[in-house]
């Protein structure tokens, strides 16, 4: 896996001379997928109801009770229709649907997850993917789509790497009827995560429900209100979630974590509570993953549930982590980013003026050649957008320039958006800054970013290291 090359693929070639961003990345044995969306690959048209489908789909969802179909025929549709493209995109590459190392679920609707799920687990019915189902905000991509998925996939190979699933029986509460992760190589990909007590099986509210670690966390704790005592109750137990299920598979738990990936129902304000028991969890940025956290609201069908999280760790053996911490960059308590044998995990990079703490929101903010932006374009609203896309961007590349690398080694960028509205300012950008050649991207709706009301934005990226 060492020596491995970026190739750019298209599952229709027509669409890379239109200029669209490319279905997917392989890497070595790997294959990193733009975020999928519900429409028929053949003609273009996105999916809104089970008529619309090809007969084998349309015999598949409809029930032939009116009131059922009514309600939830258009989820069940959009999720088998983009569940049957992944299987030829999939096949495409060499690989397949159970080949699937992760997938990450973005509903419109989080009360749709019952009726997708239903679809879902119908494609696999042995071993499933690493499995995050997280909501979005409630603006959306669109109004018309419910779901999309963006995944990583491995392309089996004879004496290659190999995809294992993780079941823990004792923690089968917490990520079912999903594993609790899947080992891919010393890669191990953890499913998302909520503060579930797998003794009882019940999300933690209360500090009473930590048991013999309510000491750790009533450490320092001052009075709140029920729901921030619940953010911090279930911070914790996610933490000490995710690091039982890295020593299950011969780890060092939280130290391990590469990338990890923290979504909160509550603003970002209230998420600043959690630090002390951070400090706790964690003893230096050395040992700290990349990380990237949002505000969501519409988070989870599990009403108690105050976070979701998921997670990338690496193993012992041949590859180590390693950690790049830049104080004078670096926002909080995490390092810019980590890196494992070939690929590169980059915490979220906000649009900010680090130096002087201050959000970048005009093209005159800008401290470098990206002033001149004001010079030739879009008067339409988004300067600021496009101000702190420039500013996410050339962090980024001089990051990866000290480093001995490059933007072209990017395999896959999710962009976190206040307001879908902006992508297209963030788009130019990004052609601008990948010179036309934007690698493959997931645009995620949040409601809450970084510590600014006036931030529209975070990406992150995976790379190749060299």
């Amino acid at each position: 896996m060492m020596e491995m090359q970026k190739q750019h693929f298209w599952y229709n070639p027509d669409a890379q001379k239109a200029g669209f961003i490319p279905t997917g990345c392989k890497a070595g044995q790997l294959l990193f997928l733009s975020a999928q969306m519900p429409v028929d690959l053949e003609t273009g048209e996105l999916i809104r109801y089970p008529w619309e489908l090809p007969p084998e789909g349309n015999d598949r969802i409809v029930t032939g009770w009116e009131f059922f179909d009514a309600r939830h025929g258009p989820i069940r549709a959009q999720t088998w229709m983009l569940y049957n493209n992944l299987s030829k995109i999939l096949a495409q590459q060499g690989s397949s649907l159970k080949d699937i190392v992760r997938q990450r679920i973005y509903l419109r609707d989080v009360a749709d997850t019952g009726a997708m799920e239903d679809i879902i687990l119908s494609f696999f019915p042995e071993d499933k993917p690493a499995t995050m189902i997280l909501g979005v905000a409630n603006h959306g991509v669109s109004s018309d789509i419910r779901i999309q998925v963006e995944i990583i996939a491995l392309i089996p190979q004879a004496n290659g790497i190999r995809k294992e699933a993780v079941y823990i029986p004792e923690l089968a509460s917490v990520t079912t009827p999903y594993p609790q992760a899947v080992k891919v190589g010393q890669f191990l990909f953890v499913s998302g995560i909520l503060g579930i007590d797998p003794e009882t099986g019940l999300v933690g509210t209360k500090l009473k429900h930590l048991g013999a670690d309510i000491k750790e966390v009533q450490t320092g704790h001052r009075q709140t209100d029920s729901t921030a005592e619940a953010m911090k109750v279930q911070f914790w137990l996610t933490n000490k979630l995710l690091d039982r299920i890295i020593k299950s598979q011969g780890g060092n738990g939280l130290k391990d974590i590469l990338r990890k990936n923290q979504f909160f129902r509550r603003g970002m304000k209230e998420v600043a509570d959690r630090y002390p028991l951070r400090a706790k969890l964690f003893k230096s940025r050395e040992e700290s993953p990349a990380i990237t956290v949002f505000g969501i609201q519409n988070l989870s069908p599990v009403e108690e549930a105050m976070i979701v999280t998921d997670a990338v760790a690496v193993l012992p053996g041949e590859f180590r982590k390693e950690v790049n911490v830049v104080p004078d960059r670096t926002v909080g308590l995490y390092p810019m980013w980590t890196k494992a044998g070939p690929f590169w995990f980059v915490s979220g990079e906000l649009g900010l003026n680090y130096g002087k703490h201050q959000a970048i929101c005009s093209f005159s903010d800008l401290p470098d050649t990206g002033r001149f932006l004001a010079q030739v374009c879009f008067h339409d609203g988004n300067a600021t957008a496009m101000a702190q896309a420039w500013r996410i961007y050339q962090s980024l590349d001089r990051m990866m320039h000290e480093a001995g690398s490059d933007l072209s080694k990017v395999l896959q960028q999710s962009i976190y958006i206040r307001n879908v509205q902006d992508y297209l300012a963030v788009e130019r950008v990004a052609s601008l800054v990948y010179q036309g050649r934007i690698p493959p991207t997931t645009l995620v709706p949040v409601n809450d970013i970084g510590p600014y009301e006036t931030l529209r934005m975070e990406i992150e990226t995976i790379s190749l290291a060299t």
